[in-house]
């Protein structure tokens, strides 16, 4: 999985090295490992990845380039949906560059996602 969201954000961002990830990840208390959702491919590798905090808020959907363009991020984002619905929440949250150049905003628009200007004070 840390390997999917570093090369997902190869063209942009960054993933803190292995270790630190994942203490930071496994100590957090939203952290829930059922609400972390992966896609595979018929060898078993993982190629798709959706990481959610209990909060009803997605903080991580990564699609491998390689499988980019094929609905595997409208796949993990209706199950996130579907999980969130299950537990009771009224919406989903995120947080997402709005320049992504994977088509995220895009993606999340086509799901009756809105954008909403962050707050960034005076």
């Amino acid at each position: 999985m840390h390997a999917l969201l570093d090369e997902a954000c190869a063209g942009g961002g960054a993933v803190d090295p292995f270790r630190v990830w994942w203490r930071g990840l496994k100590s957090d208390a939203e952290y829930d490992p059922a609400l972390c959702f992966i896609a595979v491919d018929d060898q078993d590798q993982i190629i798709g990845v959706a990481q959610c905090w209990t909060s009803a808020f997605l903080k991580d959907l990564a699609v491998s380039p390689a499988f980019r363009k094929r609905e595997l991020g409208s796949a993990l984002l209706l199950t996130v949906f579907q999980a969130f619905r299950e537990r009771g929440a009224k919406c989903l949250d995120l947080k997402v560059e709005a320049d992504n150049p994977t088509g995220a905003v895009r993606l999340y628009g086509q799901h009756g996602m809105r954008t909403i200007e962050a707050y960034r004070g005076d």
